[in-house]
């Protein structure tokens, strides 16, 4: 199993934060040379669902993911994705999505990942492009909470 931890610096506070994880914001996260077609997007509810066909270089596939766990706090709000259809090479994934208080003014947007592939080398050689991917969302979150 792999894990990815990626860290963006917002203003604002968590639960302000939270309300702001939408369809919007989160069409808006599409990283760059990849089709993202956005089928059922339920919110970020215990139980919602999220339907996509995902793809690059004009594959698509499905991707299917609930929502399995929800927190809000003042100093913490989360929520978990849970891959149950993948595309390939996926076999598991798990994504928290956090957002923990930094100060009086700030929130740290957290990207926590965990996911497993078939064949299992190819964890490692994802590994550095997720890890792109994903931390080109921080330019995003910034646009969006500033």
């Amino acid at each position: 199993m792999i894990s990815l931890w990626i860290e963006t610096k917002v203003k604002g506070q968590p639960l302000k934060i939270f309300e702001g994880f939408n369809e919007t914001l989160f069409r808006s996260l599409k990283p760059p040379g990849m089709s993202l077609d956005v089928l059922r997007f339920d919110g970020c509810k215990i139980g919602d669902q999220i339907h996509l066909r995902v793809g690059a270089l004009g594959i698509t596939q499905p991707w299917i993911s609930i929502i399995t766990e929800v927190h809000r706090d003042d100093h913490e709000c989360y929520f978990v994705d849970e891959g149950k259809q993948l595309p390939t090479p996926f076999f598991t994934w798990k994504h928290a999505h956090r957002i923990r208080k930094f100060d009086d003014y700030h929130s740290l947007i957290i990207e926590d990942i965990q996911y497993t592939c078939q064949p299992q080398f190819l964890e490692k050689v994802l590994s550095p492009l997720l890890k792109f991917q994903f931390s080109l969302r921080s330019s995003v979150y910034l646009k969006f909470f500033s």
